[in-house]
């Protein structure tokens, strides 16, 4: 029991630990703790038993847990402790799986981690020494898995990972197990730090471990050697130095090492301890080399020795631990600055011999030894010179400086001489020559200057007092052609000609036929030979072979000869013929002779023809002119064939033209091709790529219409007549369409008209859209399919004439759609249209009349009258018009419509908004008259003028009496207007008394009539003053009359009593 409470305490300072570090645990996979087992394992200190579940398409890990815990009894404690804390990281790496494929497969770092983790949180080694007694390190750790012995000792590298601080607990944990292969990158770069780590040794446990070394002695020499390394593995050197200096390690391929590769650095120490580990996990070969050199080196980097002037300048590059020495240096304890590692020195009365430079810098002393040896010379051209009166060019000197610097030298000639004079000048002697190191060429360049004569002379180089001389000799030649040859296709003409005495064949080259050659030997020129050929001609003649649209096939004859007299000595032509830039032969002959060339040439043309002027090398005057012309194309149909998988087509292809013509892949000259093609489905137009012209044949035109009824009851079938025409052959299928979906198929076969008939019936009742189509053709239809429960029409019965009369055509259909109604009007006129149901009409009639309307949707009908009328308003009593207004009797004022034949409207018309009207005044009154009838109205205003009924009746009858007399009859109107009878009824009663005396045979009542009258014409206020007067004063008129006769009478029997007497 005290051993079980041991062992949960242990187990819980591992957990306490490894959470305290930052890892995670898997959890238990029952209940909240782990169940632990202490038992007897049978050597094992402990086990974890776990279990996951994954992803079967990825392999992916999707939860892991632990199942069990197993320790073993008897442990010490320390044992215990370790075994515990072990275990737990077990636990512990559950959470950090990943992949089944890892886990199953049971790498070495799983057992590798727990222990080693352990060790390094601990404080103390369990497996990790064994890592160094094995070797391991020089062994591939994935060689290993399971509970081998070596991959508990491999735990050496996690105790280094955790407690160098490479990495934390959770971070070696997640990155050994979290990858999705068993070759962890994450392991494998770790564990090669580790590698190169060992090479200075690691402190575990309180004790240093350091790996096997291989001790290498470095020589001046160098050291090499190759090594084969298992995958992530090392070997390890100790390079002892012969004293401190700089080291270049040289490795092949990508090692990794702790010192710096492939690049030279100091070493301070005499004692190196080197690294190469294999980074990979697959073994690899490596080729090593370490060098070794002093830190402080000098080379000769170049110089110039003056024998003449006994000067030796040496240019020295110095370099202390591998880098160029910059500041002051002795050399031969002379003080000397160098820069960037370079610096000159001086030495005087040098001389040839051998010299000792000795550098210091930095307390270290390099020797560089420099031989000044004598340079050696011969002539490179060839002696003796043969030359005439135009030779010139170059003596060659070849001079050999065998030391390392360069070498200053005087150069000086002694020219041959034809008695006290020299015929050769020498163009920049005496001068300075320098001399690299090694071979070099001297050029002395020369011209004849006089007659050549046989003589010799001297070329001098000035080695400090010790001159080295070279002789050269001269000969007199001469010149002669021996033969010459033309070369068109290089334009140069190239002669033999013989040098004498030496009896030497040169060739010489000139541009063209003619001109003056230098003649070479060796590095010079003899002189000038001059070389004349007669030029020659080419004659062409062409004639189209074959025309094709873009080239023509051209039969061409060159005919070449010479123009001129030949030389004396033998000339040949090789003459190459080309035709506007193309090759059409080469012919040779000799001059004065000819040659004949014959060739097919391919031209470019076009479709349009072409007319080209074809010129031989170029040279306009060696031309003649090619014309093709393009052939006539004429295509015609005999025959289209339309099917379901496209078309075949027959065409005549008529050629026509003077050549022969290469079109349609065949060759044609006045002929007619039959030609057949087939175009694939969908293709209405056939091109016939003539080459010379596209033409394009289109399809015969197919039309295809569908007659079929525009309103079908649902559910009858609906009756498709369908026409086909065309000229083209026809012998398809055409598919018939209901709403989309295929409802049958209809066979045309033939040429022409073809009707086809089909039924369908649509699924539901709608607007259907029929088709009956195919690639080449289409024709759409669509129907309404409906159930018609009723039609009917709606309208006014009644509208004033020029009003709109709204008609409504009723349908109750289903589904509500747009139907087509044929709609009839009788009466007013006769016309008949359509218009959708439950659509609105409009009528309108400027004249009375009746219209009869009817809507028919098939069997379906219905019909209304509408009655177009006026409804006139008029006044009732209405005794006459002044300017067109109505003249009434003062009182109550009514008013009454009628319809355009006269006929009363039975309806109320109100005057004013009353059924009457009655004025307080006389004269003129606006009334607005209005009538309501079945829906119409009609309304106006009216201006009449109100009257005294019996005096204006007087007066008019007055008018009449009287004439219509103007004064009166304005009088009368004036009072109508105004309504101021007063003056007008004065003159009537003044008139009825004229009229009632005259009547009497009264006088005084006629003569006032008379006045009266002449008043009512002319309006003369006198006039009817007098005879109102007159009325007035009628019986003392009559009185004064009687007295005046009375008086006239006495007076009269006066008279005639006197007479008597």
């Amino acid at each position: 029991m005290e051993y079980a409470r041991s062992t949960a305490d242990a187990l819980e300072n591992a957990r306490s630990t490894l959470l305290q570090k930052g890892a995670t645990l898997a959890p238990p996979c029952s209940g909240s703790r782990y169940t632990v087992y202490v038992e007897k394992l049978g050597g094992e200190g402990g086990q974890v038993k776990w279990q996951y579940t994954y992803d079967p398409s990825t392999g992916k890990i999707l939860s892991s847990c632990v199942t069990s815990i197993h320790i073993a009894s008897g442990l010490s404690a320390s044992t215990l402790a370790r075994v515990a804390l072990h275990e737990m990281l077990h636990v512990a790496q559950a959470s950090y799986f990943r992949y089944s494929s890892v886990v199953s497969s049971y790498p070495w770092y799983i057992e590798a981690s727990a222990e080693g983790v352990t060790g390094a949180l601990l404080g103390s080694c369990g497996w990790e020494p064994r890592y160094f007694q094995l070797n391991l390190y020089s062994v591939n750790p994935y060689s290993f898995s399971g509970s081998a012995e070596e991959c508990y000792a491999l735990g050496a590298f996690y105790h280094w990972v955790v407690a160098s601080g490479y990495s934390s607990v959770s971070g070696a944990l997640s990155g050994s197990l979290s990858g999705s292969t068993v070759n962890s990158d994450w392991v494998n770069s770790a564990y090669t730090s580790f590698l190169l780590s060992l090479a200075r040794g690691v402190s575990m446990c309180g004790r240093t471990y350091q790996p096997s070394y291989q001790q290498v002695q470095l020589s001046p020499s160098g050291w090499s050697t190759r090594v084969t390394l298992q995958g992530l593995s090392a070997t390890y050197y100790r390079l002892t130095l012969p004293a401190p200096g700089l080291v270049t390690i040289t490795v092949s391929g990508s090692p990794r090492s702790n010192l710096q590769l492939n690049q030279p650095f100091y070493a301070s120490n005499t004692s190196l301890l080197l690294a190469i580990a294999n980074p990979t996990t697959s073994p690899a070969t490596y080729d090593i080399s370490v060098s070794y050199s002093p830190p402080l080196l000098a080379e000769v980097k170049g110089g110039v020795f003056r024998p003449a002037g006994r000067t030796l300048e040496v240019k020295l590059y110095i370099t202390y631990a591998g880098s160029p020495v910059s500041g002051e240096v002795r050399i031969n304890g002379v003080s000397v600055e160098a820069s960037s590692g370079l610096t000159t020195f001086t030495l005087s009365n040098a001389t040839w011999g051998s010299y000792t430079l000795v550098v210091e810098y930095a307390g270290e002393k390099a020797t560089v030894q420099l031989s000044l040896s004598k340079p050696s010379a011969t002539l490179a051209t060839q002696t003796p010179l043969y030359l005439t009166s135009g030779g010139y060019g170059d003596i060659v000197v070849s001079v050999r400086n065998p030391n390392a610097v360069d070498l200053e030298l005087d150069l000086d000639v002694r020219p041959p001489t034809s008695g006290n004079s020299s015929f050769m000048e020498f163009a920049g002697v005496p001068r300075r020559v320098t001399l690299p190191p090694g071979e070099n060429s001297v050029r002395l360049s020369f011209r004849v200057a006089g007659p050549v004569a046989r003589s010799s002379g001297q070329l001098i180089l000035d080695l400090g007092g010790e001159p080295l001389a070279l002789l050269f000799s001269v000969e007199p030649a001469s010149l002669v052609v021996a033969k010459a040859f033309f070369d068109s296709s290089r334009g140069v003409t190239t002669a033999e000609v013989v040098v004498q005495p030496a009896s030497l064949q040169v060739q010489v080259t000139v541009r063209g036929l003619s001109g003056e050659a230098p003649v070479p030997l060796s590095t010079y020129y003899a002189g000038l030979v001059s070389v004349q050929l007669p030029p020659y001609q080419v004659k062409l003649s062409a004639k189209p072979v074959l025309v094709a649209p873009s080239w023509v096939l051209v039969s061409i004859t060159a005919g070449i000869s010479t123009v001129g007299s030949c030389p004396q000595y033998p000339a040949s032509y090789s003459i190459v013929v080309s035709v506007n830039g193309s090759h059409i032969g080469a012919a040779g002959f000799l001059c004065g002779s000819s040659a004949s060339l014959e060739s097919l040439l391919n031209l470019t043309s076009s479709p349009r023809g072409v007319r080209l002027l074809l010129v031989a090398n170029n040279e306009p005057s060696w031309s003649t002119v090619l014309e093709a012309v393009p052939p006539v194309i004429r295509v015609s149909l005999t025959e289209w064939v339309i099917t379901d998988s496209g078309s075949l087509v027959s065409l005549e292809v008529r050629v026509e033209g003077p050549h022969r013509y290469l079109l349609l892949g065949r060759e044609a000259s006045n002929e007619t091709i039959l030609l057949e093609k087939s175009l694939p489905r969908g293709e209405k137009v056939l091109l016939v790529e003539a080459g010379f012209e596209d033409i394009e044949v289109p399809m015969p035109r197919v039309e295809l219409a569908i007659e079929a009824p525009e309103v079908v009851l649902y559910p009858g079938a609906v009756r498709l007549k369908v026409t086909v025409n065309s000229s083209a052959l026809l012998n398809a299928t055409l598919q018939v369409e209901v709403a989309g979906k295929p409802a049958g198929k209809l066979l045309v076969s033939g040429k022409g008209r073809v009707e086809l008939s089909a039924e369908v019936a649509p699924e539901e009742p709608g607007e259907i859209e029929i088709a009956v189509r195919s690639w080449f053709a289409e024709g759409v239809r669509k129907i309404f399919y409906v159930h018609v429960r009723s039609i009917g029409v709606q309208a006014p019965p009644l509208v004033l004439t020029g009003g709109e009369a709204r008609i409504t055509v009723l349908l109750r259909a289903y589904p509500p759609l747009p139907l087509p109604v044929n709609v009839t009007v009788r009466g007013c006129e006769n016309r008949s249209l359509r218009v959708e149901g439950n659509s609105t009409l409009a009528l309108s009639y400027s004249h009375p009349c009746v219209a009869t309307v009817e809507a028919r949707l098939l069997n379906y009908s219905s019909s209304t009258s509408v009655t177009w009328d006026v409804l006139n308003l008029h006044i009732e009593n209405v005794l006459s018009s002044v300017g067109g207004q109505p003249v009434v009797p003062a009182g109550r004022v009514r008013g009454y419509a009628a319809f355009s034949n006269g006929t009363r409207v039975p309806a109320p018309v109100l005057v004013n908004g009353a059924e009457s009207y009655e004025a307080s005044e006389l004269g003129e009154h606006a009334l607005t008259l209005s009538v309501e009838y079945l829906g119409c109205r009609n309304s106006t205003l009216i201006r009449v003028f109100l009257v005294p009924e019996e005096l204006y009746r007087e007066a008019v009858e007055a008018v009449e009496r009287l004439g219509h007399p103007r004064y009166m009859q304005t009088q009368l109107e004036v009072a109508i207007v105004t309504g101021r009878w007063e003056g007008l009824r004065q003159a009537l009663d003044t008139l009825k008394e004229a009229t009632a005396k005259a009547a009497s045979y009264d006088p005084v009542g006629y003569v006032a009539l008379k006045l009266l009258e002449r008043w009512s014409e002319g309006g003369s206020p006198g006039d009817f003053a007098a005879a109102r007067w007159l009325l007035d004063n009628e019986l003392w008129l009559y009185l004064a009359s009687a007295l005046v006769l009375a008086l006239v009478a006495i007076h009269a029997r006066r008279v005639k009593q006197s007479g008597k007497g």
